[in-house]
């Protein structure tokens, strides 16, 4: 009777002893599972709080000097015939004709074109860029063009520095970040481009891009995010 005895307040003690095990056990887990949640909370309140700061916008602006390194003409070629068709055609030879004139000194695009005119006297005309690839060339290729029967009525330096955009709106995003810190600071976190063009030219020099960007600064230094 008292081995029964023994044995079965041996059974109880190991049934208590898990019991306490698990339920500390259970304790451990739910304390560190609470202060993880607690700081996973803080790290949004601190985000949150990020996110609703008032933005500082800044407009920078900045201009690039490229080198001009193409030059590119304007023109037409025209025809008069006693009907359209005959008139188109006849304008379309003209093109041809410039188009082989100014071929040794670069590239010829037909831009468009139209015909008008009374019924037994139509004049057609077809418009057209020449752009040349070596501007040391500009008077011998515009000789050639006017020999050839085409009209110029433009012309145009301008860049083949394909980075010449790039670097302006990257000089005007550094302008808005000097004036960004002279206001106290900030990190941008939106960037706008206003605008970036080159400004086109009529004699050999520089091809000046100007650009402006609008940035949207977050202020990080304000007293209650610090830390």
């Amino acid at each position: 009777m008292k081995t029964r005895i023994s044995k079965r307040m041996t059974v109880v003690l190991i049934a208590v002893a898990i019991l306490c095990i698990a339920a500390a056990t259970a304790g451990i887990f739910t304390a560190g599972s609470a202060r993880e949640v607690k700081a996973e909370a803080a790290a949004m309140r601190h985000e949150d709080k990020r996110a609703r700061l008032p933005l500082v916008t800044v407009t920078g602006n900045a201009e690039y000097a490229a080198e001009a390194d193409r030059l590119i003409y304007r023109g037409s070629v025209s025809a008069i015939a006693g009907s359209t068709a005959e008139a188109d055609e006849i304008c379309r030879e003209h093109a041809e004709r410039a188009a082989e004139a100014f071929a040794p000194y670069g590239e010829a695009v037909q831009t468009g074109g139209y015909t008008c005119g009374e019924a037994d006297a139509r004049r057609a005309y077809v418009y057209m860029t020449f752009t040349l690839t070596d501007i040391s060339t500009a008077e011998e290729a515009r000789s050639a063009l006017i020999a050839s029967g085409a009209e110029l009525y433009g012309y145009e330096y301008s860049t083949t520095d394909t980075e010449a955009k790039t670097e302006a709106l990257s000089l005007a995003l550094a302008d808005a970040c000097d004036t960004a810190r002279s206001l106290g600071g900030g990190r941008p976190v939106k960037v706008k481009e206003l605008y970036c063009y080159a400004d086109g030219c009529s004699a050999p020099g520089k091809v000046i891009y100007r650009a402006s960007v609008e940035v949207s600064f977050a202020d990080l230094c304000s007293p209650d995010i610090r830390g």
